[in-house]
């Protein structure tokens, strides 16, 4: 199952469970009530969170003492506390920038407009409708019990039994006994859940006895205390109540509160030790050891302390007593106050741990970059960053220096890469030792060409071809990159400690495989990690990241598996959200912030590098080229020039293209193994992508790709498509059901295409000519497209696709030269011999 908070709605998909795939074809809000209602169970933490939303909005309805009379027209309100406390138990959601307290208004709204349809359509009873779906679903019978605090000062609460009929709810009981004059069989069944009650109750049965149940009355301490401890006694028989808020809320009762960072310390990772002070407190009042002993002494009950009623019990105060003199140390490190905050012991033992003043205010910057100081970029640093690329780079150095292993974790296409650029820029002037750089071989290409791009000049060792020709080369003191496959195969690798360790697409460590081993083994002063997947659908994922950035913040796998038990059973993620905020930085295209920032189409370059497999295949055709170039000229000439640019095109996009072997090996193409890692980000997210190609015969090939790593099918458009089938093609892409990719031939798809639906657009092999590429770009981007469109161009790292784009980019004039404006390869043929091999030839990372 997958599940996404989208704007006043959600995405559901991947359904497993028989039953609620029967109901596909409902709303989204109906799937829900009727999970809720069948007590469906989810591994999915994005749809468990709205179950128990949903529930919440049941035991709310539930409640409602004229639910029998109102039905469907019952006011089921939720205070703005309420919904604040639905809001902070949230877990780490998929689409959590889309959720607050107006959305939870809307789920509410949505789901008892689902209730209305449904009861409206239902001849019986409220009570057997939910009974034919769930049995332990009760609803409230009509009497409720009030009790309110009347006086602090005289010390005494006023109680009383209202009751609900046809035309209003909350009716003094008294006047039951006028209304059913005539009908006493009916006062009985109204009075009944009291009689059954006063057999259990010493209080509510003495009430019954001389008659003042039927009355409000003032009571004093002892009595309301009765009354509070009997809460759920009550609600066993069907009567809700209204009760003060001091008894609701856990902060009003006496408890132990630990204090950790008053006073500025400097802090150099999770074992810097901070000033650690526990205190007693009742609501926000201190209370000293003393006060405590004096209650020991005293009677249990109710008590007015310091301005706040608040619950006497020798068992808790003596719990209290013990957990106080086993908290009595001066210092804690950082480490143990996040985990200790997480821990089952401090929910017990009822401890709650709280940053002092001191770390609060540094744990609010850093989970806010925007309230960190600029700080100065390297100076031969050549790009401008934009706002929150810039508060990005704040962070990051914020949390290196630190000495806190961090997550940048922005949307893609936002610029992650420019951003950790920028740092290393500052650590290589700093001097401050060697850095690695562990990445997908995918994005190597891409990471050569960003450094060269921003830090021009910056020496890097490429450590990325076999492990033979890895372990031949040394350690460089400034940036080192290498990839995951050969993290553990690298000798040089276990005897260095280096200053700065980066992971790149750090979902390639969950779980612990033999990757994220080899990477947790790694000697180094700091780490961060990259992801632009989303992590927090599964706490597994999580702790994996975690324990790499900050091994044991989140304990052993062991612990952290108690944890999350508890958390679940609780029904709240607020202390996890709580202890990683300051170590994610998470910006979303979505985020009003960031998008007047960003330009209308986001253009990234993506750049696959070639496999040995393709690489020995283009040096070979361009071996044959040149010494074939110089024997023939003409037409025979220019035959060879446009079909060696043909075969480079090829090559570039899979061997298996070039020689018509049907079998296309994933591992044998650069660009393969890239769409791969691309789209299973876009996939993840469950956004949609249109691939353009101007090869159909590779077409097929790219489909299985896909297919194999969304696990669902995807669509093809291309010339010999039907005219009739292309609008049932472009209907089903942009309708409601997720259809993940649709891929295009680029003539096919450059004309008469809405496709709004795609927030990706990726162009898998180059036309080079930009118009025509923009052309297909139009058909995500163009009127009705309401999220921004983020477009991957491949460019082959040192092939003549580079080359070209660069004319293309950045010698317009020189471009315009060579390039028709209507066919891409004429004019390339019009080179002189040097020139053409110089444009065909292997640089860059080849070299």
């Amino acid at each position: 199952m997958f599940t996404k908070i989208i704007e006043n709605n959600f995405i559901i998909d991947e359904l497993t469970d028989q039953e609620i795939i029967e109901l596909r074809q409902s709303s989204n809000w109906k799937i829900l009530y009727f999970a809720a209602l069948k007590e469906f169970k989810s591994e999915d933490l994005t749809f468990s969170y709205l179950l128990d939303l949903t529930q919440a909005v049941f035991d709310k309805l539930l409640s409602q003492t004229d639910l029998e009379f109102s039905r469907g027209n019952t006011l089921t309100e939720f205070s703005e506390e309420e919904l604040d406390e639905l809001y902070e138990k949230r877990p780490l959601l998929v689409g959590d920038e889309y959720l607050n307290t107006n959305w939870i208004k809307t789920l509410i709204s949505s789901i008892l407009a689902v209730f209305k349809d449904e009861i409206e359509n239902y001849s019986g009873t409220v009570e057997s409708y939910f009974a034919s779906f769930n049995s332990k679903l009760k609803v409230a019978n009509r009497l409720c019990f009030h009790l309110v605090e009347k006086s602090k000062q005289d010390e005494t609460f006023a109680f009383m039994v209202t009751y609900s009929n046809e035309n209003s709810k909350h009716i003094r009981l008294e006047k039951a006994l006028s209304e059913y004059k005539e009908d006493k069989q009916k006062l009985l069944s109204l009075l009944s859940p009291l009689t059954k009650l006063s057999k259990e109750s010493g209080f509510i049965g003495s009430l019954m006895e001389n008659g003042e149940i039927f009355y409000p009355i003032i009571i004093g301490v002892k009595d309301a205390y009765q009354v509070l401890k009997e809460i759920e006694l009550y609600h066993s028989v069907g009567i809700t109540t209204r009760i003060p808020n001091f008894w609701k809320h856990k902060s009003s009762r006496i408890s132990v509160s630990a204090i950790v960072g008053d006073a500025e310390r400097p802090l150099l990772g999770l074992t810097s030790l901070l000033d650690f002070r526990p205190v007693i407190k009742v609501g926000d009042a201190e209370l000293t050891s003393d006060e405590i002993d004096e209650f020991l002494r005293d009677t249990e009950g109710l008590r007015l302390i310091k301005g706040n009623w608040v619950e006497v019990n020798h068992e808790k105060l003596e719990t209290i007593n013990w957990v106080l003199n086993s908290l009595a140390q001066q210092e804690i490190s950082f480490g143990d106050f996040l985990f200790s905050s997480l821990s089952k012991e401090a929910d017990k033992y009822d401890v709650t741990y709280k940053m002092g003043t001191w770390l609060s205010q540094l744990c609010k910057s850093l989970a806010n970059p925007s309230l960190l100081k600029d700080i100065p970029l390297p100076s031969n640093f050549v790009a401008t960053l934009r706002t929150y690329q810039r508060q990005g780079y704040n962070y990051l150095t914020n949390m290196y220096k630190l000495g806190l292993g961090a997550c940048l974790a922005d949307d893609m296409g936002l610029g992650k890469t420019i951003q950790v650029i920028a740092l290393i820029g500052s650590l290589l002037e700093a001097k401050a030792g060697p850095v690695l750089i562990v990445v997908p071989t995918s994005l190597v290409g891409n990471w050569v060409n960003e450094f060269n791009k921003f830090l021009p000049g910056t020496d890097i060792t490429l450590f990325v071809e076999s492990s033979k020709k890895a372990n031949a080369l040394e350690i460089n003191q400034g940036v080192n990159i290498t990839t995951y496959s050969l993290v553990s195969k690298v000798t040089a690798f276990k005897t260095t400690t280096f200053d700065f360790l980066v992971i790149d697409e750090a979902q390639a460590i969950k779980n612990m495989t033999g990757q994220n081993k080899a990477v947790n083994a790694l000697k180094t002063n700091h780490r961060l990690a990259l992801t632009g997947t989303p992590i927090e659908n599964n706490l597994g994922d999580l702790y994996s990241i975690f324990s790499f950035l900050n091994p044991g913040m989140l304990g052993s796998k062991k612990e952290f598996a108690s944890i999350s038990k508890q958390m679940s059973e609780q029904k709240s993620y607020s202390k996890l959200r709580e202890a990683i905020r300051p170590f994610i930085l998470r910006r979303m295209k979505s985020d009003k912030s960031i998008v007047k920032d960003l330009p209308e189409k986001i253009v990234v370059k993506e750049y696959p590098v070639l496999t040995s497999y393709q690489r020995e295949l283009y040096q070979k055709t361009v071996d044959q080229v040149s010494e074939a170039i110089e024997k023939v000229d003409g037409i025979a000439r220019r035959g060879l020039v446009l079909n060696t640019i043909m075969k480079l095109k090829q090559i570039c996009n899979h061997p298996s293209q070039y020689s018509g072997v049907e079998e296309y090996k994933i591992e044998q193409s650069g660009k393969f193994e890239l769409l791969k890692e691309l789209t299973s980000k876009i996939f993840a997210c469950h956004d949609r992508v249109l691939i353009f190609t101007q090869f159909t015969e590779i077409i097929p090939a790219i489909k299985e790709l896909l297919e194999s790593v969304v696990k669902a099918k995807g669509l093809v458009l291309t010339g010999s498509t039907k005219a009739s089938q292309r609008n049932e093609i472009v209907k089903e892409f942009n309708g409601e059901k997720y259809v993940p990719f649709l891929i295009l031939s680029l003539k096919a798809g450059g004309v008469g295409l809405n496709l709004t639906s795609a927030n990706n657009v990726i162009h898998f092999d180059r036309w080079w000519n930009p118009a025509v590429e923009n052309q297909a770009t139009d058909r995500a981007f163009r009127i009705g497209q309401k999220r921004d469109v983020v477009v991957h161009t491949f460019v082959t790292s040192g092939t003549i696709e580079e080359k070209i784009d660069e004319l293309l980019f950045h010698k317009q004039s020189l471009s315009d030269e060579i390039l028709s404006s209507d066919t891409e390869d004429v004019k390339l043929s019009e080179l002189s011999n040097k020139e053409f091999i110089d444009l065909i030839r292997l640089g860059g990372l080849y070299k």
